[in-house]
């Protein structure tokens, strides 16, 4: 049986401090069939930088012309997704290796 895709929701805003471990946590998970869309609500620190460092082709960084707020920021990011599956991981928390692979079999 194989495992349907999703996607996993970082909705951020002047977290880069915590960004990586969290964008790195998703990608290295054992269940690869994912997209991550980093949602950043304006920030004014360096997260846009910060995500372009990485290159994996699976991000997708979308930043808001203006703050949001943090309910309407998730539900943009929310109605982006096109996936059958969707997860949201807060910017300061981190997946274990093998989370979606799990989650998804339930």
């Amino acid at each position: 049986m194989s495992l349907p895709s999703i996607s996993v929701i970082i909705p951020t805003y002047n977290r880069q401090s915590y960004l990586t471990e969290a964008i790195s946590s998703v990608l290295n998970q054992s269940y690869k069939d994912l997209k991550l869309i980093v949602i950043d609500d304006n920030s004014t620190d360096s997260t846009a930088e910060l995500v372009a460092l990485f290159t994996d082709e699976r991000i997708q960084y979308i930043k808001n012309k203006q703050n949001l707020g943090l309910v309407r920021n998730w539900k943009n990011a929310i109605e982006i997704c096109d996936t059958e599956f969707l997860a949201v991981l807060e910017d300061d928390n981190i997946y274990a290796s093998n989370h979606l692979e799990e989650a998804l079999r339930v």
